[in-house]
């Protein structure tokens, strides 16, 4: 991964150092809950404006799965959040 310094500490970070000594179980627990709040935070901070998720008044099951698809997706993308393997 890419090693980043900090401004407090200069120590490097890794973006996926969440991940390091959880069991695999508990990376996705961990994983779906910054997206159950990532859903939360969207509809706190804009309201009727941006539901998606859960929080889409006609959500289905298929909906929120895609939802969190393209959640998944992004994250991956960014090489923050899921650490590869």
């Amino acid at each position: 991964g890419t090693a980043r310094r900090t401004a407090c500490s200069g120590a490097a970070v890794d973006p996926s150092s969440w991940a390091k000594g959880l069991s695999k179980q508990d990376r996705y627990e961990w994983f779906s809950n910054c997206y159950q709040m990532r859903c939360d935070d969207d509809y706190a901070s804009g309201g009727c404006c941006n539901l998606h998720g859960p929080y889409l008044p006609d959500a289905t099951p298929r909906s929120i799965a895609d939802d969190f698809l393209v959640y998944c997706v992004l994250a991956r993308r960014r090489a923050r959040a899921v650490p590869a393997g």
